[in-house]
């Protein structure tokens, strides 16, 4: 039996991909999506509407890398080709109302358990962030983004030395990408 070892991802109608030292650009109409692939054990090609990833040493890790870069790279094309990535959040609380608003690039969440000190969580890329009385929509082209912000929103309330079973105030993924 022989394994195959590299990925082939077929790359869709009207997404251009461009490949420069390692780094990966697809681009249609105004939505443009980069990541960067430097690594010395996989290689990526593109030729013939096809992104080839092959490993360049026979080590397990390299295989792993080559999955992970090939899955990478169809979230990319499938954002480029208008497919928009969708979290949904929700803000909880039992004693202080949370209040969240957003400033630019930040989120900010005040009346964290009645803390006087705001708290800010950074919003990627191009991701759209919406409130909505208790509940946060995060949307994006670019799948890391779109799950970094959301990320960076539930991490920016985590509470130190507390029982989370017990103080629950905060902001929680509810519903993740697929």
């Amino acid at each position: 039996m022989v394994v195959t070892k590299e990925k082939i991802v077929e790359i869709p109608e009207g997404v251009e991909v461009s490949i420069d030292n390692g780094r990966v650009k697809a681009k249609s109409g105004d939505t443009v999506i980069e990541k960067d692939f430097v690594n010395k054990e996989i290689e990526i090609k593109v030729d013939k509407g096809k992104i080839t990833i092959k490993p360049l040493i026979d080590k397990r890790n390299a295989y792993s890398k080559v999955t992970t870069a090939a899955s990478i790279i169809k979230s990319m094309l499938e954002g480029a080709s208008g497919k928009e990535y969708e979290y949904k959040l929700e803000i909880v609380y039992s004693h202080f109302p949370i209040t969240v608003a957003i400033k630019g690039k930040e989120l900010e969440i005040a009346n964290l358990r009645g803390a006087k000190k705001t708290r800010s969580a950074t919003i990627r890329g191009n991701t759209k962030v919406e409130v909505k009385g208790k509940n946060i929509t995060v949307k994006s082209n670019d799948k890391q983004h779109a799950g970094q912000t959301a990320a960076n929103l539930e991490n920016a309330t985590k509470l130190s030395n507390t029982d989370r079973r017990i103080f629950q105030d905060g902001i929680y993924i509810t519903k993740k990408a697929k």
